[in-house]
C-alpha cells in the first residue's frame, strides 16, 4: 500500500507547476524529518536524515530550523 501511495505522490508533484511542487516536496520533507526527530531509533538518523538532506539540496530548499 505505500508503495502505491509513494508513485501516486510521485505523479502529483510531477504535474505540478515547479514552485508549487517546491512548497509540497518541503512541507513532506519537513513532516518526515520531524517524524524521524521525534523516533526513538539511531537507525532512522543514520538512513533518512542524509536522503532528506540531499532532497533540501536537490531542490534548493531552506534548512530546517
Amino acid at each position: 500500500m505505500s508503495a502505491i501511495i509513494a508513485q501516486l505522490v510521485s505523479v502529483l508533484i510531477s504535474t505540478l507547476a515547479p514552485e508549487l511542487a517546491r512548497a509540497v516536496v518541503g512541507a513532506i520533507v519537513q513532516i518526515v524529518e520531524e517524524a524521524v526527530n521525534d523516533s526513538k531509533t539511531k537507525t532512522d538518523d543514520a538512513l533518512i536524515l542524509p536522503v532528506l538532506a540531499a532532497i533540501r539540496q536537490t531542490y534548493d530548499l531552506p534548512e530546517r530550523d
